[in-house]
């Protein structure tokens, strides 16, 4: 079970490992607080996260990210997110905002290769090396990132703001197999109509669309889900699809890979383009 920490406790634990004092300095560690989630909170300087196995899921004010083992998440200086470290600790690294530029301004998750999660280890490692050698290492890897910032961001769920539309959302994060349109209007206390209204103006999507990205985005998360290992199909099964094709298509569709890609981390000549 996820431990929820508050505004309060997320403050007190960010604190202790001394992200703000330092306003040059670059540095990593490894998040070991496994099954947390932070609070919403922001930082002075860039952050870098990536889950040493499984995913770490990261809210912003408009998208829900679900960042696996293969992938980093890029959080720009002064962006709110919440972030739930999963069943393994994370590494996170910091770039001050005045010596890294950030090329893009708000987050952004891409793909961890080889390259990338070797001197993701090695960033959280640097705090007793010589000032210089750490600084050596984080330009290579701001130099890493920027490069592959350059890519189209990974898919994300987007979250609404209305509260009328925020309830049926939630609604549907807790139904994923069994949610309709119709469940959605009454758990928001509108009408089929109206809800298809909102979805439209507000996420520019139709209600059965966005069941469908809320399905594959959960899909993501248990095809990387180390603890309670599941068969293709029975991630298919577990988030509301009965065909095995039918998945794997939309799947493919929505990431650019099929699910037995997205959980080995290999790219399908199609998903390169």
């Amino acid at each position: 079970m996820t431990k929820h920490l508050s505004a309060k406790e997320t403050e007190k634990a960010i604190s202790k490992f001394g992200i703000e004092r330092s306003l040059i300095e670059a540095f990593g560690y490894s998040d070991e607080m496994v099954r947390h989630r932070y609070a919403f909170h922001r930082h002075t300087k860039h952050q870098l996260l990536s889950p040493q196995a499984g995913v770490v899921m990261v809210e912003t004010a408009d998208a829900l990210h679900v960042v696996s083992a293969l992938q980093a998440a890029w959080i720009p200086a002064g962006v709110r997110h919440a972030t739930t470290i999963g069943e393994a600790p994370a590494y996170t690294l910091f770039f001050p905002a005045a010596k890294f530029r950030t090329p893009v301004e708000s987050l952004h998750v891409l793909p961890a290769g080889s390259l990338l999660r070797e001197l993701l280890m090695a960033g959280t490692a640097t705090r007793k090396v010589p000032s210089a050698v750490r600084q050596s290492l984080f330009t290579l890897l701001h130099y890493t990132c920027v490069q592959a910032l350059k890519n189209p961001a990974q898919p994300s769920l987007p979250r609404p703001r209305s509260a009328a539309l925020s309830k049926a959302v939630d609604q549907l994060l807790q139904t994923l197999e069994t949610a309709s349109p119709a469940s959605l209007a009454r758990h928001a206390g509108v009408s089929e109509r109206t809800l298809r209204r909102y979805f439209r103006s507000e996420l520019a999507l139709s209600p059965e669309r966005y069941i469908q990205q809320a399905r594959l985005t959960k899909a993501m998360q248990l095809l990387m889900d180390r603890r309670h290992v599941r068969s293709v199909i029975d991630v298919a099964l577990e988030v509301g699809y009965s065909n095995h094709s039918a998945f794997s298509a939309a799947f493919r569709k929505f990431t650019g890979r099929s699910p037995v890609e997205f959980r080995t981390g290999e790219f399908s000549p199609s998903a390169m383009g």
